[in-house]
């Protein structure tokens, strides 16, 4: 019987565990989870990620618009307009269909809130009611043209331009 050369043996070895190597990789230890940005009022985003918002109003061009959450409830609507921010993803309850897409936190801006929502999508249910003051298009549309985002006194406000003039959705817990 013919002895193999120790050479190619280790060749061979080191040839076997090249992808053993790559595959589970040089270290264990998980990648540190970047820490939620802090606005100007000390809130972190972190603050807000879990729970799920209520839109409790919308002001725009020096109106507020209240939701009646009260007729909201009896038209049958309950849940309509929530939104929950996890892990890099929105979803939530428009008026009536549900909606999820992604969203990004950003440190750029010197309070440190800057958000932003992408493409949403949603289910395609036909309702013959809508919450007065505000279409699940046009809530919709102020979701997809957010911009930042403030904490104030257990509210959660983001601020939108959807049509030029800048708009604030008011949430609560």
């Amino acid at each position: 019987m013919k002895k193999l050369n120790p050479l190619f043996l280790l060749a061979l070895l080191c040839l076997l565990a090249l992808p053993a190597l790559v595959f589970f990789g040089c270290s264990s230890s998980a990648p540190a989870k970047d820490p939620a940005p802090v606005n100007a009022g000390g809130a972190s985003f972190g603050d807000i990620e879990g729970k799920e918002w209520i839109l409790l109003e919308l002001r725009r061009a020096g109106e507020i618009i209240a939701m009646d959450r009260q007729q909201i409830e009896a038209d049958g609507l309950s849940g309509a307009y929530t939104l929950v921010f996890e892990e890099g993803m929105v979803r939530g309850m428009a008026a009536p269909n549900r909606f999820s897409g992604p969203y990004t936190i950003g440190p750029y801006s010197p309070a440190g809130n800057e958000l932003h929502i992408g493409l949403l999508a949603s289910t395609m249910m036909f309702s013959f009611i809508q919450p007065e003051g505000l279409s699940e298009n046009e809530f919709f549309a102020l979701l997809s043209a957010v911009s930042r985002w403030d904490l104030r006194e257990g509210r959660l406000e983001l601020y939108s331009s959807a049509d030029g003039a800048e708009a604030v959705l008011v949430f609560i817990e």
